[in-house]
């Protein structure tokens, strides 16, 4: 792969990941138009912090990645660019909802 594939192949996975969070966004936040983190802050109900709650949910997207590399996974219909695309949006909301605070 070239550098001008690479951009391109980049450019359309981010794309790719901008839908996905778009559409999960308003199917999951009931309150998106003025909170975009509104279903991520339910946690503190529990005293689980918001910080601790994206580290979890980022340590599962990682432990099945590690499994589906594996080969040992017992989910048989998840593909590893589905969690690594999952891994990397949470990454992306956390970091945006960090820089939010």
């Amino acid at each position: 792969m070239n550098q001008a594939e690479y951009l391109q192949a980049f450019r359309d996975v981010t794309e790719h990941m901008f839908t996905i969070t778009e559409a999960k966004n308003k199917d999951y936040s009931w309150d998106w138009a003025t909170d975009a983190f509104a279903n991520f802050k339910v946690v503190e109900e529990f005293w689980i912090s918001i910080e601790d709650w994206f580290i979890t949910r980022m340590l599962d997207k990682m432990k099945r990645i590690s499994n589906l590399v594996r080969q040992d996974t017992y989910v048989q219909w998840e593909k590893i660019t589905d969690t690594l695309e999952d891994l990397a949006n949470y990454s992306i909301l956390f970091l945006l909802y960090l820089k939010s605070k």
